[in-house]
């Protein structure tokens, strides 16, 4: 398999067809051109890729430190919880009944 060069839009490569039957009646000949390669230069292209490998970084840092930070702050998960429920509630209310017998 032969590789072709890349070429720009002012030097293309050209090509040509003729269609044949089995009878052996030719059809016209039919020409075109086409390109090979990219029309943007290669240092956009590295210039996209670490654009997208610097965020990619940053949302994965800002990831991992959320979680270093939930991970030393224990208020995000152990709420002081106020023992004392059961007076409050009969102070407020003397009338209701909380035999737990």
């Amino acid at each position: 398999e032969r590789k072709l060069d890349s070429v720009n839009a002012n030097n293309p490569y050209y090509w040509r067809v003729k269609a044949v039957d089995g009878v052996g009646n030719e059809g016209a000949w039919v020409v075109d051109t086409f390109l090979v390669g990219s029309s943007w230069p290669m240092w956009l292209t590295y210039l996209l890729i670490g654009m997208a490998g610097l965020i990619v970084l940053v949302i994965v840092g800002f990831w991992i430190g959320r979680r270093m930070a939930m991970l030393r702050d224990d208020s995000a998960y152990n709420y002081s919880m106020d023992t004392d429920i059961e007076y409050r509630y009969r102070e407020q209310y003397p009338d209701a009944g909380l035999d737990t017998n």
